[in-house]
């Protein structure tokens, strides 16, 4: 996120996601942690990039199964 890769961080949670099932409960808390932290930071700077605005709707979705 801080390099302004915010679609490949996007893509990489995405997959991630996917495995979900398989992680063990710490796993499973970082990786909720790391969707809390990247939503936060595209929330942060959403208003001014727009690639930042539509990875954070493309991770919106992903969160939501939308």
């Amino acid at each position: 996120m801080q390099t302004g890769q915010y679609e490949s961080a996007v893509n990489t949670l995405t997959q991630m996601k996917l495995a979900t099932p398989e992680m063990t409960d710490a796993q499973r808390l970082e990786y909720q942690q790391a969707v809390r932290d990247a939503a936060t930071a595209l929330l942060n700077v959403r208003e001014k990039d727009p690639a930042a605005r539509a990875a954070y709707e493309k991770l919106s979705r992903s969160a939501t199964g939308r």
